[in-house]
């Protein structure tokens, strides 16, 4: 059984902000409208956000969505049972999207899910993505079967 490497911030979770703010420069969208194969810049985001930077995969950037889930989790905000959920989740997709040998590549994975408030005004999308190593801009391609 492989080790999974697991991005420091995923511990902590990053929680996605229930308030919409304008898309960066670096183009990107609100963090609920991401889709699987879009690349992405984590290295400047806060611990909690509502828009996440994207760029075009052949353009340098940290990481990559690899997975999007709705949780299962009721009403009842559950940090912790979220947080379950998308160890589980994050694990696999990083498997199946970079694929079996991905323990030999510079990826670890990390989540985020959204904040009390847009969990109570119904968002429960957890995003799982892959992530360099060292957090810096070094990919220039998509993390698609990488780890094959």
């Amino acid at each position: 059984m492989k080790t999974p490497k697991i991005v420091a911030a995923a511990s902590a979770a990053l929680l996605v902000l229930a308030s919409l703010s304008a898309c960066s420069l670096l183009g990107g969208g609100n963090a609920f409208d991401l889709e699987v194969g879009d690349c992405i810049i984590t290295a400047d985001l806060a611990e909690a956000f509502s828009d996440v930077p994207t760029q075009e995969c052949s353009v340098p950037h940290d990481a990559e969505i690899i997975g999007k889930h709705a949780s299962a989790v009721g009403d009842t905000y559950d940090e912790a049972a979220i947080a379950a959920e998308a160890e589980v989740w994050c694990n696999d997709d990083i498997e199946s999207y970079v694929g079996p040998n991905w323990v030999d590549t510079d990826l670890i994975w990390g989540y985020f899910y959204p904040d009390p408030e847009a969990w109570s005004n119904g968002k429960r999308t957890v995003m799982c993505y892959a992530v360099t190593y060292d957090g810096e801009s070094s990919l220039t391609s998509s993390v698609r079967g990488m780890g094959n």
